[in-house]
């Protein structure tokens, strides 16, 4: 059987909370979490 295990590093909760140290070029939360909003959105037409 395959190993279906992708490793990632979660920085944000679905809720937008931080859940880890933010590298230095996401410092700023506010446009950290305005991305992460527009990433999910374009992830609900993928596919």
């Amino acid at each position: 059987m395959t190993d279906l295990n992708i490793p990632y590093t979660r920085y944000l909760d679905p809720e937008g909370q931080v859940t880890n140290e933010l590298p230095a070029f996401a410092q700023d939360q506010s446009k950290l979490i305005e991305l992460y909003r527009r990433m999910t959105f374009a992830r609900r037409y993928d596919g």
